[in-house]
């Protein structure tokens, strides 16, 4: 009877064992699914960035064929 409680407490150890195991696992899950979350935020606000700043590089392409004209306009006086 003896082996069955030495037994039965070494289970027991180790099934307290498994569930802390199990709870730091899950910490670490909810951890990495939040530096996905803000990975995800950071990237749509990168590709909003990167949207604005490619509106800016048209309109200054524009900007400057406009004057480009005007200079060869004004050469041609």
């Amino acid at each position: 009877m003896g082996g069955d409680v030495v037994g039965m407490a070494a289970g027991a150890v180790e099934v307290a064992a498994t569930a802390a195991h199990l709870r730091q696992l899950q910490q670490q899950v909810a951890h990495h699914q939040a530096l996905a979350s803000q990975l995800q935020l950071d990237q749509q606000a990168l590709r909003e960035q990167c949207a604005a700043l490619h509106q800016q590089l048209e309109a200054g392409a524009a900007d400057q064929a406009a004057a480009r004209l005007q200079l060869a306009a004004s050469q041609r006086r």
